[in-house]
């Protein structure tokens, strides 16, 4: 004879398992919206300053612009960088819910997003400020502090732990491609400061390169470290 409390019971336990998966895959999409919401806010928000600061320095005079060729490029890629991470964030939180579900395909999204922004977005916006402000002072005192003040910003931003790319790729890589992005930094400063334009040319050509490296090598999954350390 057929148990029918039993049957009753069962047909409970799935249907409690079933809605229990719908809430965790609603939690999750509603949490991927939102992160996705806010970071196309913050990309298309620094998209804006690049371009701002970019309208500042193209004043027309031919002097001022070759003597600021390095700092306009590194506010082009910046804000090229966030526009196209916003587009990124944006083009997923269009997604449909049943896409939503696939973590992994989201996580790789927002993996190059996230790699972008920082990479090229947030640090050539970090280097070109100080440049700008040495091409413009007539003292050395005002540059040294806005530099001062800069790799404070940097060291602490990356010695707490703060850093996406710190977050998402193995130490060893991380260690290496920072520590060659802050020496190329400091060794093109002093260049700029010396007036030797062709050192200087070619160490932010370097620079630059480290910088696309450091883009791929965050995006790409295979540097990735294990799932519990991403983002």
């Amino acid at each position: 004879m057929t148990d029918f409390s039993l049957v009753n019971s069962d047909e409970s336990e799935d249907s409690t398992r079933a809605d229990t998966t719908n809430v965790e895959n609603t939690s999750k999409t509603t949490g991927y919206d939102s992160t996705a919401d806010t970071e196309v806010s913050f990309s298309a928000f620094m998209t804006a300053v690049s371009l701002f600061f970019i309208g500042l320095l193209l004043d027309g005079d031919p002097n001022t612009e070759r003597a600021l060729q390095i700092p306009l490029i590194y506010l082009f890629a910046s804000s090229f960088a966030f526009f196209y991470s916003a587009l990124i964030y944006a083009n997923t939180s269009s997604q449909s819910p049943a896409v939503k579900k696939h973590d992994r395909g989201l996580n790789y999204q927002f993996n190059w997003a996230n790699a972008l922004s920082e990479s090229l977005g947030v640090y050539c916006l970090g280097f070109a400020l100080p440049l700008t402000v040495i091409a413009y002072a007539e003292t050395i005192t005002f540059p040294m502090v806005v530099l001062g003040m800069h790799f404070f910003g940097f060291i602490f931003y990356h010695g707490m732990g703060f850093s996406i790319i710190e977050r998402n790729i193995r130490p060893i890589v991380y260690k290496i491609l920072i520590g060659t992005i802050l020496t190329c930094y400091i060794v093109s400063v002093k260049f700029y400061l010396t007036a030797q334009f062709p050192h200087f040319y070619i160490v932010s050509s370097i620079l630059g390169v480290v910088l696309i490296i450091t883009f791929f090598i965050t995006g790409h999954e295979s540097f990735l470290q294990p799932e519990e350390y991403q983002r």
